[in-house]
This record gives structure tokens, C-alpha cells and sequence, in this order.
């Protein structure tokens, strides 16, 4: 999945009440299988925030290691909640490792 793709399904940017408010969709597991996801404000800006600075903003929410990780075997950024340990992802440890889930 790439930065785009990612940005359109993990964050959301929500505007009003004089302010925007970037939130990012958190997946954890209650059990194997079952994943539950949860939407969190990352940041508030104000009103008064241009397109380009949100986007800043978006951009670096993907880089927070809070939320992101990037996989050492196939390098492709995925939520954390995708990730089978700190540096590889699920998808790696399946293909790669024999893990099954």
C-alpha cells in the first residue's frame, strides 16, 4: 500500500469549529482475527491552516513510528496494528517466516 492509499484509509482531516483536526485510524487485536480499529486525534490546527500545511501535517503523521512502521523485508509502510513485530510486517512474516494467523 502506498502513502497515498494509506493517507485515504488511515487518516481522516475533519474541519470546523474554527480548527482542523487530523486523526489517524489505530488498529489493535482482541485475539487473533479480531482486529478492532479506533480513530484518534494525531493534532489540531487552526482554522486559519493552509492546504499545504495540512498536508505537511498528514505527511507526518505517516512518519511517526506511533502509527507507521515501515517493513525492512519489503519496505512498504504499514499501520502499526499490521505489523508482526517492530520491524517486519505481517504479510513478511507469513511469506517469509512461516508464521500463520
Amino acid at each position: 500500500m502506498n502513502d497515498l492509499e494509506l493517507r485515504k484509509q488511515f487518516l481522516r482531516i475533519e474541519r470546523g469549529g474554527g480548527g482542523v483536526r487530523l486523526l489517524v485510524c489505530e488498529i489493535h487485536w482482541d485475539g487473533p482475527g479480531n482486529s478492532v480499529s479506533a480513530w484518534v486525534v494525531d493534532q489540531h490546527l487552526p482554522g486559519t491552516a493552509t492546504d499545504a500545511e495540512v498536508n505537511t501535517a498528514a505527511s507526518g503523521i505517516l512518519e511517526d513510528n506511533q502509527y507507521f512502521r515501515v517493513c525492512a523485508e519489503c519496505n512498504e509502510r504499514n499501520p502499526l496494528g499490521w505489523m508482526h513485530e517492530e520491524q517486519i510486517c505481517q504479510g513478511c512474516a507469513v511469506a517469509n517466516h512461516g508464521i500463520v494467523y
